[in-house]
């Protein structure tokens, strides 16, 4: 029987030969296909099945931390005028397409693509919304036009039948919301207000991993 810290664990790549457990502080165990495991305090067995299920939740958690910290970064750049902006924007858009591929290899590439799409729309739409409220026009429009993209991010997402399309959309609103609270304290100066708006702001990005992940499995 192996006992695995999961709250430890950096990574995971899970074969069907076995899987390859990294932990934070550097260490690697290999866990051959078959083995039991024994995850964390909980008195249950679980095979390979149940370890990729593991890893799929790890590499959503991965990508949705990925895409509030360079949202940060852009949020940061934009407000104070800083010369990365258009870096930090080029490479939060390529996390949006990790997310698709992500979602392909479950759904389809084809899925995947339009996912990803959606998903650099909803990129350029924040953008869009930062630029408004800097300029104080046409701040309602801009975010009107944002939450109606993540309503056609949950739609096409509960297509698949994984989760309820009001689940999503709550979830997806959610993250708009921190996103904007957080932008509107650092556009108005308000540090210590914008790093906890974006602490909450990341806390709700892995819950939302979670539950897409599980609907992933």
């Amino acid at each position: 029987m192996r006992t695995v810290d999961w709250s430890k664990v950096n990574s995971f790549i899970a074969t069907e030969d076995g899987s390859l457990v990294k932990y934070r502080d550097g260490r690697s165990e290999v866990l051959i296909g078959g083995d039991g495991l024994l995850v964390g305090d909980a008195e249950e067995t679980v095979g390979v099945g149940a370890v990729n299920t593991v890893a799929r939740q790890l590499e959503q958690r991965r990508l949705w931390d990925e895409h509030v910290q360079y949202t940060r970064m852009a949020i940061v750049a934009f407000a104070n005028g800083l010369p990365e902006l258009a870096v930090t924007q080029d490479r939060l858009l390529q996390n949006q397409d990790s997310i698709g591929a992500a979602f392909g290899e479950v759904f389809g590439q084809d899925f995947g693509e339009k996912l990803a799409k959606l998903l650099r729309e909803h990129i350029l739409g924040s953008v869009k919304v930062l630029k408004a409220a800097k300029a104080k026009s046409g701040v309602d429009e801009a975010i009107k036009e944002w939450y109606a993209n993540s309503d056609e991010i949950a739609a096409l997402l509960a297509s698949t039948g994984r989760w309820p399309e009001a689940t999503l959309r709550d979830l997806l609103h959610k993250h708009l919301d921190t996103t904007i609270t957080e932008a509107t304290a650092e556009l108005g100066g308000q540090w210590a207000e914008s790093i906890a708006a974006y602490d909450v702001a990341r806390a709700h990005a892995l819950v939302m991993a979670d539950a897409l992940a599980k609907g992933m499995s």
